[in-house]
């Protein structure tokens, strides 16, 4: 009999119950776990590690639950196979959960609610294939007899500890338990020191606790630290008054075994384990100065997933009442259907750069400068906007030095690119990841044997699949013999061959091949739909078509075009969506001695599509040629 955890937030109980039932008479032992249940953190570490699979119920609640991602996190990085179900037609999950449901045993299985009992048939066959159970590979060595349910597990072990909480004003709890971790506490306690963070240092090994007051919990992991239960009971209490935990690993000769790996499931956490490591650079950096970026992050933290909801709701539910008075009468008379855009992507035959003049390549290395923690932006209606990149870029570390010479040459270009160990990785991995694809018109896959084989590759590249991103293939290994699951797409998708930097100037039709590839993502990624609503719930897709109805009908009472086109790059906007557009930041030059380019970004054509961020415009444009300098520009982008 094969032991499976059936996952879901309790809102969906009754539906769970349904399904529980199902799977039972179909031979299989449940356990459910939900948000609260069971609540020892460390009954909920062993259900996952005893499981033989995990079953997930996606929805909006569990996606926005800590204890519920900690779940499903810990069964990737357990290496459960996970089985995802989805029963709502109007929702899709996104971020973390979107990214492991892609990449799960059977991919998402979206069903009708009606239909339930056909998608556990799948899962059903899928789990009933030769591979032994946990029980039988579990056999008590002694007696030789199975253990009958490993899902039984008396709460009596766990003794419920009750802290003491102190009122400290300080913004960081450094948190451990034990001597050997002195030296690394003194480490942070400079770094922090020299931030002018506030901060206060707690043995976890006392009843009384800072842990409510404080904006960021970091916990310096050691075997001594799991094995508490004051510990794990300050954890707990961080969890609970959700504040962020960010996982120090202390040793090199230890890795937690019990509730602490729950905690720490998905989350990047940093390695310090002396002064010498601590200081040395590596991927361009230092640990100590990568865990001072994570502590800068999570100090001002940006909004979450619900408050961006809350926010959004808000605004929207202001300009409805605006549009009330504008017009008189409620509900607006006429209703447009919700358009459904299929997730695909839009590939065009690309144009090929060429030039019969000087054309130099100089191989750039970007240094990095001090690190700002980034600050949630909003647009004119106070709406959360969120960073938007041309591409990402999806890669096996074997290649890390390959891919950051690429990336510093396409950054140079002013091409807008998440790149993990650029400062996109913080905080949940999966979540970062996700986010990133969700946010990339284009994903750039630098594709090796090693890569085919990663299962967290695997797991980026599903979720793009997913999302109906288009890719672009950079070839870093000799004679790649293609696997089923990329070859579709690897197929369909532009190449570029590009095993060593010193091929970055390689001239094809008289261009640089890093040119080439600059031009192949920004020409891919401007003919992608701006599809951007993968966050919305149900609630706020009503209210942005309920404003979009009462928008068109105003526009017509008052015999006016309600979208205008912008005059730089011909999309229609009004005033709901300004944002969107691009300018050149710099001018164009040359055309007689060397070939004519935009030296902000390489584009050699002068109507090319610009390379910085800016809101859309009707104005009309003139091309300037400034006399003094020999360049040109347009006058509405570009000031001397």
């Amino acid at each position: 009999m094969k032991n499976i955890i059936l996952s879901f937030h309790s809102s969906l109980q009754l539906k769970a119950l349904k399904i529980n039932d199902y799977l039972n008479k179909n031979m299989l032992n449940i356990a459910e776990m939900t948000e609260g249940y069971p609540e020892n953190l460390s009954i909920r570490c062993k259900f996952v590690k005893v499981a033989d699979a995990f079953l997930v119920l996606t929805s909006p609640s569990y996606q926005k639950s800590v204890p519920c991602m900690e779940l499903i996190n810990y069964a990737k990085d357990v290496k459960k196979p996970i089985y995802a179900l989805n029963i709502f037609d109007n929702y899709t999950p996104f971020g973390g959960l979107g990214a492991i449901s892609a990449g799960s045993s059977l991919g998402l299985i979206n069903i009708k609610e009606e239909n339930v009992f056909y998608g556990l048939d799948k899962i059903i066959l899928d789990l009933n294939k030769n591979e032994p159970s946990f029980l039988e590979m579990v056999q008590n060595e002694s007696t030789k007899k199975i253990i009958q349910n490993p899902f039984e597990f008396s709460n009596e072990l766990y003794p419920v500890i009750n802290l003491n909480y102190l009122e400290n004003n300080s913004n960081i709890l450094v948190s451990f338990n034990s001597i050997k971790c002195q030296e690394i506490l003194k480490i942070i306690q400079d770094e922090l020191a020299l931030r002018n963070i506030s901060y206060v240092t707690e043995d976890s090994s006392t009843y009384e606790s800072s842990v409510k007051t404080v904006r960021v919990v970091l916990v310096l992991m050691t075997e001594e630290y799991e094995k508490s239960y004051n510990s794990k009971a300050i954890v707990e209490a961080a969890r609970s008054f959700n504040k962020p935990i960010i996982p120090i690993c202390t040793t090199t000769t230890w890795k937690p075994e019990d509730w602490l790996g729950l905690i720490i499931a998905g989350k990047l956490f940093y390695s310090i384990f002396n002064k010498e490591q601590a200081y040395t650079s590596k991927n361009y950096s230092t640990p100590i100065n990568e865990l001072m970026k994570a502590i800068l992050v999570a100090n001002e933290p940006l909004l979450s997933q619900s408050e961006k909801e809350k926010v959004t709701i808000e605004s929207l539910q202001l300009q409805i009442e605006q549009c009330k008075i504008k017009l008189g009468k409620w509900p607006p008379s006429k209703h447009k259907p919700r358009e459904i855009i299929q997730k695909k992507p839009i590939y065009v035959k690309l144009s090929e750069p060429c030039s019969t003049k000087q054309y130099t390549f100089i191989h750039y290395e970007v240094m990095e400068s001090s690190f700002v923690p980034p600050k949630q932006l909003y647009d004119k209606h106070g709406i959360p906007i969120k960073q938007n990149f041309d591409c990402m870029i999806s890669y096996q570390w074997n290649f890390q030095e390959l891919v950051r010479a690429v990336y510093c040459n396409l950054y140079m270009a002013n091409i807008s690119i998440w790149f993990d160990i650029s400062g996109g990785m913080i905080g949940n991995l999966n979540d970062a990841m996700a986010t990133a694809i969700q946010s990339s018109k284009v994903v750039i896959i630098f594709l090796s044997d090693s890569y085919q084989k990663s299962v967290n590759c695997k797991l980026e590249f599903c979720y793009a699949v997913a999302l109906g991103k288009a890719f672009i293939f950079v070839l870093v290994d000799q004679n790649i013999k293609v696997v089923d699951w990329i070859e579709p797409y690897f197929n369909a998708s532009p190449k570029f061959d590009l095993k060593d930097t010193n091929e970055m100037g390689i001239l094809h039709n008289g261009v640089p091949r890093i040119f080439c590839l600059q031009h192949a993502i920004r020409e891919l990624g401007n003919a992608q739909p701006d599809f951007d609503d993968y966050e919305l719930t149900e609630e706020i897709s009503d209210l942005k078509a309920l404003l979009n109805d009462a928008l068109d009908e105003i526009a017509e009472i008052k015999k006016l075009e309600r979208f205008q086109k912008c005059t730089r790059c011909n999309k229609s906007y009004d005033d709901t969506c300004l944002t969107g557009c691009k300018k050149h930041s710099a001018y164009y030059v040359g055309g007689t001695i060397i070939e004519g380019r935009w030296v902000c970004c390489n584009q050699q054509s002068k109507e090319a599509f610009g390379c910085c961020d800016v809101d859309h415009i009707s104005v009309n444009r003139k091309w300037i040629l400034d006399n003094d300098y020999g360049v040109y520009y347009y006058d509405t982008d570009y000031l001397k």
